[in-house]
C-alpha cells in the first residue's frame, strides 16, 4: 500500500507538466510554418530510424515511425515517398494510398504531393488510378509542371503511346528532364 502511494505521489507532478510538453494533435502542413522541434525530432530522429529499421527488414517497425511522422505532417515528402516504397515492398500499397489520400485532402493545393502520390500510383502499377488523380491537376495548369512526368508514364504502362509522349513532348518544351519515360518511349520508336 506504502508503495503505490509513493508511485501515485511521484507521478502526480509529472501529470501537471504534460500539457506544458504534449504536442498538439493536430497535423501540419510541412510546407508551412510549424513547430520547429516537431520538424527536428521527425527529422533527425524517425525517419532515420525508419531507414535503420527497413536496412535490417523490420518492415513494421519502419512502418510505424513512418506512420508517426505522417500523423504529424501528412505531407512530409521524404516520409511519403518512403511509405510508399515500403507498402509496395509489403504488399499493402492501400496502406499509403490511405496516407497520401490524407495528405491530399488536408492540403490539396501541395501539388508536390499530388507528383509523388502519382509516382507510387504508378510504381504500385496501379496506373489507372495514377490517371485518375492526375489528369484533372494537369487539365488545370495551376499546379507544377513534374506532374506530366508520372501521368506519361502511367499512360505508357497503360500502352497508350500517343499520350505519354504528348506529356513527354510537353516536359521537353519546358525543359524538364524525363529520362525515364524518354527511354520507354524510345524502346518502342517513339521518340
Amino acid at each position: 500500500m506504502k508503495k503505490k502511494l509513493y508511485s501515485i505521489l511521484f507521478s502526480f507532478p509529472l501529470l501537471l507538466l504534460l500539457p506544458t510538453v504534449a504536442v498538439a494533435e493536430a497535423p501540419y502542413n510541412f510546407y508551412a510554418p510549424a513547430p520547429v522541434k516537431l520538424i527536428e525530432n521527425v527529422e533527425n530522429n524517425h525517419l532515420p530510424q525508419a531507414e535503420r529499421e527497413l536496412a535490417k527488414g523490420n518492415l513494421d517497425f519502419a512502418w510505424g515511425e513512418l506512420a508517426f511522422v505522417l500523423h504529424y505532417f501528412p505531407n512530409h515528402p521524404k516520409a511519403l515517398r518512403q511509405a510508399g516504397e515500403l507498402s509496395i515492398t509489403m504488399g499493402a500499397p492501400a496502406k499509403a494510398v490511405t496516407l497520401f489520400e490524407r495528405a491530399l485532402n488536408l492540403y490539396p493545393s501541395v501539388s508536390e504531393t499530388a507528383g509523388i502520390y502519382g509516382e507510387f500510383l504508378v510504381e504500385a502499377h496501379l496506373n489507372d488510378a495514377a490517371i485518375t488523380r492526375l489528369l484533372p491537376l494537369v487539365e488545370e495548369e495551376k499546379v507544377h509542371l513534374t506532374l506530366r512526368y508520372p501521368l506519361g508514364l502511367a499512360y505508357f504502362a497503360q500502352g497508350n503511346i500517343a499520350k505519354a509522349k504528348e506529356q513527354a513532348d510537353i516536359l521537353r518544351e519546358h525543359g524538364y528532364p524525363f529520362p525515364t519515360l524518354k527511354d520507354k518511349l524510345a524502346a518502342v520508336g517513339a521518340w
